[in-house]
């Protein structure tokens, strides 16, 4: 996706003052996979901090946060659109009276819900 292209460029720009051990394009755009999907770095430098790199953690942590949003951003607007709560909610109806009963000594509020689609 665009994302993974943007933070591929990002760090294939970083790896030579971060000893990264990214020689090419697809390197970069691996990396970037790696770090968005969290599977991993594998054995890419013995240091987990970058051999002292310290813009890299700033990066790493931007990357992170922005593929979160970008994720929950995606994921809402899926279930919305599968959900199509607007039709939902014109499709249930509550019931104008309400009861509070005990049952062994515990108070439940109950109401009745009534689901109006026709269900085959």
């Amino acid at each position: 996706s665009l994302n993974h292209i943007l933070v591929a460029l990002i760090f294939w720009s970083l790896s030579q003052s971060c000893k990264l051990d990214i020689r090419d394009f697809n390197t970069a755009f691996l990396f970037s996979i790696e770090t968005t999907m969290t599977i991993g770095y594998g054995l890419r430098s013995d240091d987990p901090y970058m051999d002292g790199c310290e813009g890299f953690p700033a990066v790493l942590f931007f990357v992170m946060v922005a593929s979160t949003a970008l994720d929950a951003c995606l994921l809402g607007l899926l279930y919305g659109r599968i959900s199509r709560a607007d039709k939902r909610g014109r499709s249930i109806c509550f019931s104008n009276k309400a009861v509070i009963r005990r049952i062994n000594n515990i108070p439940y509020f109950m109401f009745q819900l009534c689901e109006m689609r026709s269900h085959q």
